[in-house]
């Protein structure tokens, strides 16, 4: 059966070298592609030292299969706000609205032809927040790798972690079952400490925050759907290679709830094999020429 406006939100990997037959297939069941913020900050910030040119040229290429009403799907305060949450001083609420707002205008800059401008600022910047980010994280687990862990399971540091977020006044609105993944993945690598994360694992975690929304977080990074995997949390079955979707391998409903519990129950964790399984079945699949 075709989805009917059902959200897929691609990751880097996916955005940058998944085959545009592939693309082409999933917009065509009905489902609506967005890139994640996260993604096109990444391209952006490696464009800082290799140039523009190269994202241009992917992002005009696959421009066809996304979402033109809501091409880039946001994180941050400009996410929480198209959930409806204010975050923080409610006079925030306006520029993260303006920000929404603009996003189609950005990726239409980004994919046309006419002269970026200002855009080294911007990705340097880009490069800045995503090192920033992987140095809260990795301090995280450096404080973490200090405390001794005889004895310690990965559910107390879970349980831990989501005490933490229970305290965040954004999670106060949602839940935590909303961040269920998020959170799970943060604990399992402070329980990893004093093993620090690397810059993908990093990223990772901050895209599985999109399972907040009602979306299928679509990854070609097999081992961040592994490690999620065994995290046992209840959004894994909402994190899909875009070879799964292919072969009809999605959930019903919110990432969250009843709909998530019932999809965990009915989950088999994936191993890297299964998962180059499935890829070796519905890659045949793909149209030879796309867009024909």
């Amino acid at each position: 059966m075709t989805p009917t406006n059902r959200v897929l939100v691609l990751d880097t990997n996916v955005m940058q070298y998944a085959p545009a037959a592939l693309l082409q297939v999933l917009a065509g069941r009905g489902y609506r592609l967005r890139v994640s913020i996260i993604a096109i900050e990444e391209r952006m910030a490696r464009s800082s030292r290799e140039g523009v040119d190269k994202l241009r040229a992917r992002l005009g290429n696959i421009s066809r299969f996304i979402d033109g009403e809501s091409p880039i799907a946001p994180l941050g305060s400009p996410f929480h706000a198209t959930l409806g949450i204010i975050d923080g001083d409610p006079s925030r609420r306006r520029g993260d609205d303006d920000y929404n707002a603009a996003l189609p205008g950005k990726w239409a800059n980004l994919i046309g032809t006419g002269e970026l401008i200002g855009w080294q600022e911007q990705a340097s910047g880009m490069d800045t927040s995503i090192n920033r980010l992987a140095a809260i994280v990795r301090s995280a687990v450096t404080q973490q790798g200090a405390i001794p862990k005889d004895g310690v399971t990965y559910g107390e540091v879970l349980r831990e972690t989501r005490a933490t977020f229970v305290k965040d006044p954004v999670v106060v609105r949602f839940g935590t079952c909303r961040l269920d993944g998020h959170i799970s993945r943060l604990a399992r690598i402070l329980f990893d400490a004093p093993v620090l994360p690397t810059d993908n694992d990093v990223e990772d975690l901050a895209l599985l925050q999109h399972l907040a929304d009602d979306v299928i977080l679509v990854t070609g990074d097999h081992r961040s759907i592994v490690a999620l995997d065994e995290t046992g949390s209840m959004q894994a079955p909402f994190v899909r290679s875009p070879w799964e979707i292919v072969e009809g391998i999605v959930p019903d409903g919110p990432p969250w709830g009843l709909t998530a519990a019932e999809a965990l129950a009915g989950h088999i964790p994936r191993t890297l094999d299964s998962l180059q399984a499935v890829a070796a079945v519905a890659r045949p699949k793909l149209p030879a020429r796309p867009g024909l």
